[in-house]
Protein backbone atom coordinates (compact mmCIF):
# COMPACT_ATOMS: atom_id res chain seq x y z
CA UNK A 1 0.00 0.00 0.00
CA UNK A 2 2.93 2.62 0.38
CA UNK A 3 3.68 2.47 -3.51
CA UNK A 4 3.07 5.41 -5.80
CA UNK A 5 4.01 9.24 -5.59
CA UNK A 6 4.01 10.60 -2.58
CA UNK A 7 2.90 14.34 -1.73
CA UNK A 8 6.38 16.38 -1.07
CA UNK A 9 6.14 19.47 0.99
CA UNK A 10 7.25 23.02 -0.99
CA UNK A 11 10.53 24.49 -0.36
CA UNK A 12 12.08 27.86 -1.29
CA UNK A 13 14.88 28.30 -3.45
CA UNK A 14 18.01 28.57 -1.30
CA UNK A 15 20.59 29.95 -4.30
CA UNK A 16 20.77 33.68 -3.80
CA UNK A 17 19.88 35.92 -6.70
CA UNK A 18 22.84 37.55 -8.95
CA UNK A 19 21.60 41.36 -8.91
CA UNK A 20 24.94 42.51 -9.14
CA UNK A 21 25.85 42.24 -12.39
CA UNK A 22 29.06 42.09 -12.21
CA UNK A 23 29.32 39.78 -15.81
CA UNK A 24 30.40 42.13 -17.66
CA UNK A 25 33.06 44.08 -15.69
CA UNK A 26 34.73 40.45 -14.77
CA UNK A 27 34.58 39.55 -18.46
CA UNK A 28 36.28 42.96 -19.29
CA UNK A 29 38.82 42.42 -16.70
CA UNK A 30 39.92 38.61 -17.01
CA UNK A 31 39.79 40.20 -21.41
CA UNK A 32 42.51 43.01 -20.39
CA UNK A 33 44.63 40.40 -18.06
CA UNK A 34 44.63 37.62 -20.78
CA UNK A 35 45.57 40.47 -23.58
CA UNK A 36 48.44 41.46 -20.48
CA UNK A 37 50.14 38.45 -20.76
CA UNK A 38 50.18 38.27 -24.76
CA UNK A 39 51.52 41.28 -24.50
CA UNK A 40 54.47 39.76 -22.04
CA UNK A 41 54.80 36.63 -24.35
CA UNK A 42 55.20 39.17 -26.98
CA UNK A 43 58.24 41.14 -25.40
CA UNK A 44 60.00 37.85 -24.02
CA UNK A 45 60.06 36.82 -28.09
CA UNK A 46 60.98 39.68 -29.26
CA UNK A 47 63.63 40.18 -26.53
CA UNK A 48 65.16 36.87 -27.00
CA UNK A 49 64.93 37.14 -31.13
CA UNK A 50 66.82 40.59 -31.18
CA UNK A 51 68.87 41.17 -28.51
CA UNK A 52 71.71 39.25 -29.49
CA UNK A 53 75.12 40.46 -30.49
CA UNK A 54 75.63 43.95 -32.41
CA UNK A 55 76.97 42.58 -35.54
CA UNK A 56 75.77 39.55 -35.61
CA UNK A 57 76.30 36.02 -35.50
CA UNK A 58 79.96 35.76 -36.74
CA UNK A 59 80.47 34.10 -39.65
CA UNK A 60 82.30 30.68 -38.83
CA UNK A 61 82.22 29.83 -43.08
CA UNK A 62 83.91 26.85 -44.06
CA UNK A 63 86.62 26.93 -40.75
CA UNK A 64 84.19 24.64 -38.62
CA UNK A 65 84.67 21.11 -41.13
CA UNK A 66 88.26 21.78 -41.31
CA UNK A 67 90.36 19.48 -39.09
CA UNK A 68 94.24 19.10 -38.41
CA UNK A 69 95.66 15.76 -41.22
CA UNK A 70 97.63 14.90 -38.27
CA UNK A 71 94.03 14.18 -36.49
CA UNK A 72 92.85 12.90 -38.80
CA UNK A 73 95.05 10.17 -40.03
CA UNK A 74 95.96 9.33 -36.42
CA UNK A 75 92.99 6.39 -36.35
CA UNK A 76 94.49 4.86 -39.41
CA UNK A 77 97.62 3.59 -37.72
CA UNK A 78 95.61 1.40 -35.31
CA UNK A 79 96.48 -2.50 -35.55
CA UNK A 80 93.59 -4.67 -35.98
CA UNK A 81 93.33 -6.83 -33.61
Amino acid sequence: MGRGLVAQPASTATIISNDHHWSPFLMGLILLEALGALLVLVLIVWWTMFSGRKGGEPDHGDDVAQVPQDAATKHDDRKDV
